[in-house]
């Protein structure tokens, strides 16, 4: 195992301070330090307990535990103790019940009841657990007596909950570390032997300042390790898209169904045709296509909507971006099949550059810049999006200005899609489709009580010809009747 200063810094604060707290970029080091901590703990204190705590067990397991196993397996003079292959079981010794293992922080009861006079809660990617789980992992510290430690370790990817605090209104009860991802020996220019495998470089360092930039909120979290809200002005700043982001495994996919189509021509060489499919308060499934033609658009639109229809549901929806040529040739071709099948789906048209919905009483210029209104309020609302980067960009490029309007009102108007274009170096094909999908949301409680209403109306209402099994005729059988 190579030996870095992140790691030297984080194992020296680890030992003379209670609390330790380390944000950073990504690719630092932090698993591999925390995997050195949790076996350090467990070689040198009697009945030593150290719970590893993260959102989710797969984080660890694939993450600070995967390491663990590793050193445990390479270490020169045999740690001991049953090793087991997932977190859940973790690395027990018998004969003085010392244990390491990993637990979930959905729950404050989950972390509840950790005891015994020598403890060390090592809290992974500690910006996304909630504060109530964070109070609780903090009981288990509370003893004296013993050797008794805590630290967090994470990206800084919210500037509010007890990580956030952590390093600043509460940083006095807390030994502080940042670690750049700029400053890894690889990215330094390490060469040869010095190289350590897994750290971030200086290639994937010059593709995040190409895009999304240098002076991006998105830098300065993921790579800088620093804070930054990405507020300033953002239609959805980048602690929101984060935060979307780090609810979607636990967001159940439910209410109506809808799907967004931002579609491109099967000429264009840039553009690709994207389609988000949502339920409530999840985009579940986001797909894209290149060269596709307004028919194909339209198969695979269909198929995506069948492939996730429960039996007898109702009319989902399928919000279309109908401007432009291509927009309108997929337009024609899916009202051609509400003529064979009216019950298909229903079909909301969306040009961006004609007035919003509610006309002179919106606070929205355009419709196109309400539909990015309603995705702001989807996602404040709690909603959840897949962890992609290039909707990770999209979402986070548009800004809200105010415009003063020919009616002498100011209203809201969104980045232009051209503008978006130049900025991101391509369309964001990936964010228009994801904000279709959520166009027309009311609130996660009126769509789930209109699924459920139209799920059991389609329940009672009378079988279709080709779900009747109707029973074998004989054309024989009234000949008794007639005397035949």
């Amino acid at each position: 195992m190579q030996v870095t200063d992140a790691l030297c810094n984080f194992l020296v604060a680890l030992l003379g301070n209670r609390n330790v707290t380390w944000r950073s970029g990504h690719k630092t080091g932090k698993t591999t330090a925390f995997a050195v901590a949790a076996l350090w703990f467990f070689c040198s204190f009697e009945r030593a307990c150290v719970p590893i705590v993260a959102v989710k067990e797969a984080q660890i397991d694939f993450g600070v535990y995967k390491e663990l196993r590793r050193l445990h397996r390479g270490a020169l003079i045999p740690i001991g103790g049953e090793l087991h292959a997932t977190c859940r079981g973790g690395l027990h010794e018998a004969s003085d019940d010392r244990k390491v293992w990993g637990m979930t922080a959905q729950k404050p009861e989950g972390v509840q009841g950790i005891s015994g006079p020598n403890v060390l809660v090592l809290v992974d990617e500690a910006s996304g657990v909630p504060d109530p789980v964070l109070e609780a992992i903090g009981t288990s510290t509370a003893g004296s007596g013993g050797f008794v430690r805590k630290a967090y370790a994470g990206n800084p990817t919210r500037t509010s909950g007890g990580f956030y605090r952590s390093h600043h209104a509460e940083k006095a009860n807390w030994f502080c570390l940042h670690t750049s991802s700029e400053d890894t020996p690889n990215a330094r220019g390490a060469t040869g032997a010095d190289v350590v495998p897994g750290l971030a470089g200086p290639d994937w360092i010059a593709e995040w300042k190409a895009n999304p930039g240098e002076d991006s909120p998105e830098y300065a979290i993921r790579v800088k390790g620093e804070f930054h809200s990405g507020a300033e002005g953002k239609v959805v700043a980048a602690e929101a898209i984060n935060t979307a982001e780090a609810l979607w495994d636990a967001t159940a996919f439910e209410g109506q169904l809808q799907i967004g189509i931002d579609p491109a021509g099967d000429k264009t060489t840039n553009d690709e045709t994207a389609i988000a499919v949502r339920r409530g308060l999840k985009i579940g499934t986001l797909l894209t296509w290149r060269g596709l033609t307004p028919d194909g658009i339209v198969e695979n639109a269909l198929a995506l909507l069948e492939s996730h229809r429960l039996p007898r549901e109702a009319r989902p929806r399928i919000a279309l971006d109908a401007e432009g040529v291509i927009g309108i040739d997929v337009e024609r071709a899916l009202r051609a099949r509400l003529l064979r099948d009216p019950e298909a789906f229903e079909l909301v048209i969306v040009r961006g550059s004609k007035m919003p919905r509610q006309g002179g009483g919106s606070k929205y210029q355009l419709l196109r810049d309400e539909v990015w209104g309603e995705f702001r309020d989807w996602v404040e609302a709690g909603g959840a999006i897949p962890t992609r980067s290039k909707l990770r960009q999209d979402l986070n490029a548009p800004d809200f200005v105010n415009v003063l309007c020919k009616d002498g009102r100011e209203r809201l108007s969104a980045t232009p899609k051209k503008d978006l274009k130049k900025t991101l170096g391509r369309s964001p094909d990936e964010g228009d489709a994801a904000t279709l999908s959520v166009y027309g949301w009311q609130s996660a409680s009126t769509e789930a009580d209109e699924a459920e209403a139209a799920a059991a109306a389609a329940a009672t209402a009378s079988p279709q010809v080709d779900d009747y099994d109707a029973p074998a005729m004989n054309p024989y059988d009234g000949l008794a009747v007639w005397g035949g």
